[in-house]
């Protein structure tokens, strides 16, 4: 991660973020090298840091999170209820399988990952990351909204061809209303979809103009928001390849408010396996829905 010039708090916030992924300690070289920081600015920040207890100077002089961000924790709580079991049932699923596992927040306008258990980073997936709302990104957040909601949000989209990709749009909701999740396929293969998806999912963090950001949020699409398999693909028995198995924790208002998504990334998966997934994400997903006051839709 590199910093264009910023304001002194963009730079604290890197450090800490910096420190959050490497739990076993940066020497201050190698923080100061990550955030493109002269050693001597690095230096008064981890000072003020270390006053307040957020960081802690190892015995080898490397650096790593204090237990002072543990203040931090109550607030944190308070504004996320749900992190707590959500925490378990992630850790569940990646017992269960072995898969990473990662719960996303749906906000008004994005939709951002806020835990990650497993191994997630390799595909560019972590706490932080987040992609528009727009068509097709936002399908499974969109997918129980009225008439009139959806049809807004498919008039957002960038198409050229706005009433084809549409109805083929309505139909994808409508099969995962049907099915009470989506099963995400696979463009190529596994290593190059991870390493296409990785490289995506950074440079859509980044402030790009608006014509680009388009452009990459289009291949993200390609690669993983537009191969959702249908109900009557599903119902077959045979193998199909599967990148992500994506399912929403309901609100009151009985609309999705999170979304808890099994990385499968496998190139064959057989219908006895892709049915306890369901299973045992959709119970996940129950779960946390009953702890918000939420429940499924009656259709």
């Amino acid at each position: 991660m590199s910093l264009a010039p910023s304001p002194p708090t963009s730079r604290v916030i890197a450090i800490l973020e910096t420190l959050a992924t490497t739990p076993e300690g940066l020497s201050a070289v190698e923080i100061a090298r990550r955030l493109n920081l002269s050693t001597s600015t690095l230096s008064l920040i981890l000072m003020t840091l270390r006053e307040q207890n957020y960081v802690e100077r190892l015995d080898d002089r490397s650096y790593r999170l204090g237990f002072g961000v543990l203040r931090l924790l109550n607030g944190v709580a308070r504004s996320f209820p749900l992190l707590g079991i959500a925490n378990d049932e992630l850790n569940r699923l990646h017992a269960k399988f072995g898969f990473g596992c990662t719960l996303a927040r749906i906000n008004a306008d994005r939709q951002e990952v806020i835990l990650a258990v497993g191994s997630t980073q390799s595909f560019g997936i972590a706490p932080g990351v987040s992609v528009p709302l727009q068509p097709p990104h936002g399908t499974i957040a969109m997918a129980w909204r009225s008439n009139e909601d959806i049809e807004r949000w498919l008039n957002s989209a960038w198409w050229h061809d706005p009433n084809l990709r549409g109805k083929h749009q309505k139909k994808v909701m409508f099969d995962i209303r049907k099915i009470g999740l989506a099963v995400h396929g696979i463009q190529n293969n596994v290593n190059e979809t991870i390493n296409q998806l990785r490289e995506l999912l950074t440079s859509v963090q980044a402030e790009n103009p608006k014509d680009i950001l388009r452009t990459k949020l289009d291949q993200l699409a390609d690669i993983v928001g537009t191969r959702i398999y249908s109900a009557d693909e599903l119902s077959t028995r045979e193998c199909l390849g599967v990148s992500h198995i994506i399912a929403p924790v309901f609100g009151p208002e009985k609309q999705p408010r999170y979304l808890i998504s099994l990385h499968v990334m496998q190139d064959e998966v057989s219908a006895d396996d892709l049915q306890q997934y369901y299973e045992e994400l959709l119970a996940s997903t129950k779960v946390l829905s009953k702890q918000i006051g939420g429940s499924l839709p009656v259709s």
